[in-house]
């Protein structure tokens, strides 16, 4: 997240850096584990933000976000760089109180952030990538609770097993795409058919494919003291032609040392040539010298605009494709050879198809032609015509002829009897053909010898017969040089097995011709696997299968076992038996490591998914069948998890909407994200669960898709609100009631103030009296907010409403059957008490020590309203008693107020021995609300 932060060394520290780079995941698409992983985060700890946050050199970038709209801030404004160095958690509880992130305008302004916990991202090697945090808009003054810290380092740990699993996946991928391209381009070279433009080109263009930091690549061949690009690609391609010199350059420099270069930044290297740097767009670069016959002939360049954009892998994939550089300028040699020898097999495929295989020449004693066949015309290519009586030493070559082969022959004829040799012929064309031949002396019957006839044979299809097998061989060295895989070749007749490097570069055996055996084999396989290996590839050898494949542990030099695949294939005679075995071995340990990674990273996500405090559903796409969940699950629904087969089977989870309707298959979010194609979906719902009783739930889901944003699933998160639910109801209710009550309260006060002050005109006395009634009011309230009902026991309003005046403390006397009236009545009846007891405390009984009241009430049957209540005052010892010349406010509020909320009759009278006041109404008019 972002506040005011200055570049620190834990951000610019270059093996940190370096290390974030070698992961490759900045700027990379949003991927579905890293997303999981922050909605996780964001729910084991109920906050609405949730990142992970990687540190650059120069911004923050965010590679999986939850509530958070930006996918990236600039480093002058992160709170992220501030956990880079902290051993563990770090937690801001209030970001406006802390000196590093109070002046952050996303704190003082919107969105007005105040809470941050975040959790290194540590490498194994220690260093800090960035963090896995939340955050809050609210401060947190107690932090993270001991669970929420725990599940958010678990999920940092997750976070880094995705980093550690994508960069092992993609080392794999760059190593299987880089054979793949080299096989292709490989094949390129052959289709080429010696064409030596096509063949750079294809290698050129193939290496730059392997190597996809590489912007361009070029082939620079050697011309006199110049490098001419040859083959050019990417940024290079219109720089096809370009000459440089030998000297003063990169390139001169890698093909004079012999040695490949790894230039990180050519700004810093004095054998530049400065003026082509920009023309070029060169910033880093790897160069690999090409040999020709093992001489250097040319150089193969890749190279980059960024500074450092290659690595040592990359040299030595580079090396690779210079080596196929170097056997396509030996194909394209081969191939000119080639041609010129197909030209030669035409004529001598004419002279067979002609029935004519062998040139016979006639000579006499000075070696010139007398006689010449058609076989020699079609072997040679002169006729009969042309070349009698002349030497037939024309058919040798020069440098034959310089040597008197010719006349060593006829030499050889004469004292031996014939003379044999094998060597190149010349034909008429000047080409040169290889033939076996034989001269021999004419002569007579014991006579003199008279001449000698010359036998050839043309022998050149079987000496590139001899040549290809070589070159089949070479290639097969070659190509077993390319692999990492041991390649073997198991001869049954010797007992010989013929290995490649990689048997001592992957498993360092270095073998003595005397190993080379099929028991040496055999006795390096762990013995618990021997038996039944020597067994299985035995069944193929001596049945009439041609496929063998095995897994086992092969040992190593050093003592350890590697485990391996093996495939191989019998090659079997006309016969049908076993003369060969070919075959491959594969080293399977670091595919099963990162086999026993992912497991262990998969155990880990189902710890995280047991802890976290929400119910977790997981249904694969497009049938919707659910494939699992968490233990949370089945706590919240008292039921193991149904086994749907498809989204139709969802009506099985009874539900029910606010309403009371019961929620259809289609309703949940599972359904709506798998068959809608919905990207979020939520529900609120009430679900029966397993034991009968009904429980509150809100559903929140969201799509699983795969690297290609395919969809192959759906996940909610299923939480407990029913407590959540209950409690809104119950506080709906309290407002109500409190809305209600604040009314008549209001409302009476209204009343009581107006009538109090109404003719007054002394301030004082009004002021007294208000406030007493108030008092009396404020009692009444009491009582029935003491039964936390709307109605209160008539009992209690009698007490509340005589007790406001201390005078009157026990020499009220009150009695009645028990029986609770409304709040309405409650409130008028403790007023009407209030002035009642005023009265009689200032002019009444109660304002001599002997006087008294005697107040009572009582129920009587009626006959259509029910029962009726009757409430009697009457006063006793009391000074004389006379009616009163004007009434006040207080005899009004007695006279009406309380006849009038419960619609009854009141009497007040003023008999000589004391006030009498009696108030009858129906009973539910005083019970009414």
């Amino acid at each position: 997240m972002t506040v005011q932060a200055a570049s620190t060394p834990e951000v610019d520290n270059p093996s940190r850096l370096a290390a974030l780079d070698a992961y490759g995941i900045l700027d990379t698409p949003p991927e579905q584990g890293f997303d999981d992983i922050v909605q996780l985060a964001r729910d084991a700890c109920d906050a609405p933000v949730a990142l992970v946050s990687l540190v650059a050199g120069n911004r923050q970038w965010f590679k999986a976000r939850s509530g958070f709209p930006a996918c990236q801030t600039d480093l002058d404004a992160s709170v992220c760089v501030h956990a880079l160095r902290e051993p563990d958690l770090l937690v801001i509880p209030d970001l406006t109180r802390d000196p590093r992130t109070r002046a952050n305008p996303l704190v003082t302004g919107a969105p007005h952030l105040r809470f941050y916990a975040g959790a290194p991202l540590r490498t194994p090697s220690g260093q800090v990538l960035g963090s896995l945090c939340v955050i809050d808009h609210k401060p947190r003054p107690e932090g993270l609770s001991g669970r929420e810290a725990r599940s958010l380092r678990a999920l940092a740990g997750q976070v880094m097993t995705q980093l550690e699993l994508r960069r092992s996946h993609a080392a794999q991928k760059r190593v299987l795409d880089q054979r793949e391209v080299l096989l292709r381009t490989q094949g390129a070279v052959a289709a080429a058919d010696g064409d030596l433009d096509a063949i750079l080109h294809a290698l050129v263009e193939g290496v730059l494919t392997a190597t996809p930091q590489a912007e361009g690549a070029v082939i620079e061949m050697r011309e006199g003291e110049e490098l001419v690009y040859r083959a050019t690609a990417g940024t290079l391609a219109d720089k096809r032609g370009l000459r440089l010199p030998l000297q003063g350059s990169l390139a001169g420099a890698c093909l004079t040392g012999g040695e490949p270069l790894l230039v990180p930044d050519v700004h810093t290297d004095p054998r530049v040539v400065r003026d082509l740097v920009e023309v070029l767009r060169l910033r880093s670069c790897i160069l690999v010298p090409v040999l020709r016959n093992g001489e250097a002939a040319g150089v193969l360049k890749l190279q980059s605009s960024r500074p450092s954009a290659f690595a040592e892998a990359d040299l030595g994939s580079a090396q690779v494709f210079a080596g196929t550089v170097s056997s396509g300028l030996a194909q394209a040699g081969e191939a000119e050879a080639r041609r010129e020898v197909r030209k030669v097999e035409r004529r001598r495929r004419a002279i067979f198809d002609s029935a004519h295989d062998y040139a016979i020449v006639v000579m006499d004693l000075a070696g010139k032609v007398t006689d010449w066949n058609r076989g020699a015309t079609k072997t040679l290519g002169w006729t009969a015509e042309e070349m009698c009586g002349k030497p037939a030493a024309v058919i040798f070559t020069p440098e034959d002829r310089a040597a008197e082969i010719p006349a060593k022959e006829m030499h050889s004829a004469l004292t031996e009897g014939r003379g044999i040799d094998e060597r190149w012929h010349l034909r008429k064309d000047g080409s040169r053909f290889w033939a076996s031949g034989e001269m021999m002396a004419l002569r007579e019957e014991d006579g003199p010898p008279m001449g000698f006839v010359k036998i050839l044979r043309d022998r050149t299809e079987h000496r590139e017969d001899v040549a290809r097998l070589q070159e089949s061989r070479d290639r097969y060295r070659l190509v077993t040089r390319a692999t990492n895989d041991a390649i073997w070749d198991w001869n049954f007749a010797t007992n010989h097995v013929l290995w490649n490097e990689a048997l001592t570069t992957a498993y360092g055996h270095a073998l003595a011709p005397s190993d080379q055996t099929g028991e040496w084999w055999i006795a390096h396989i762990h013995p618990d696997d021997r038996g039944r290996v020597d067994a299985s590839i035995h069944a193929v050898i001596d049945g009439d299968g041609t496929g063998w494949t095995e897994e086992y542990r092969f040992l190593r030099a050093d003592g350890s076992y590697a485990d391996v695949l093996d495939r191989g294939y019998v090659i079997r005679d006309a016969e049908g038996r076993a003369v060969r075995m070919i075959g491959a071995m594969f080293d399977l340990t670091k595919q099963r490591e990162a086999r026993r990674a992912l497991l262990a990273s998969e155990a880990s996500l189902r710890v995280v998914l047991d802890t976290v405090p929400v119910g977790i559903l997981f249904a694969e796409a497009p049938s919707g069948r659910i494939v699992g969940g968490n233990r949370r699950i089945e706590e919240i629904f008292r039921h193991p998890i149904l086994p749907s087969p498809d989204a139709e089977s969802y009506g099985e989870w009874v539900a029910f909407h606010e309403d009371g309707r019961q929620v259809e298959a289609a309703e949940y979010p599972l359904s709506r994200i798998i068959r809608d194609g919905v990207e979020h979906a939520r529900l609120e719902c009430e679900y029966r669960r397993g034991d009968g009783s009904r429980v509150w739930i809100e559903i929140a889901g969201a799509p699983m898709r795969d690297p290609d944003s395919n969809l192959i699933g759906a996940v909610v998160a299923i939480a407990d609100i029913d407590a959540r639910r209950r409690a809104e109801e119950r506080q709906e209710l309290l407002n109500q009631e409190l809305s209600h009550r604040m009314k008549n309260i209001l409302a009476m006060v209204q009343a009581i103030a107006a009538q109090t002050m109404r003719g007054a005109t002394d301030v004082a006395a009004v002021g007294e009296a208000l406030g007493n009634r108030l008092i009396a009011l404020g009692k009444a309230h009491d009582v029935l907010l003491g039964g936390a009902a709307e109605r209160a026991p008539l009992a209690a309003i009698v007490r509340e409403g005589v007790g406001v005046q201390e005078a009157a403390s026990g020499r009220v006397l009150y009695s009645g059957p028990e029986v609770k009236i409304g709040g309405k009545a409650a409130l008028s009846l403790a007023l009407m008490l209030h002035e009642l007891t005023t009265n009689a405390v200032k002019y009444g009984a109660l304002s001599v020590p002997d006087g008294r009241v005697d107040l009572t009430w009582r129920l009587t049957e009626g006959e259509a309203d029910g029962p009726s209540l009757t409430v009697d005052w009457r006063e006793r010892g009391g000074p004389p008693v006379a009616a009163p010349n004007r009434k006040g406010f207080g005899t009004r509020l007695i006279e009406r107020g309380l006849s009038a909320q419960v619609g009854g009759k009141l009497s007040l009278t003023y008999p000589s021995e004391g006030v009498a006041c009696v108030v009858e109404a129906p009973l539910h008019n005083f019970q009414a609300e």
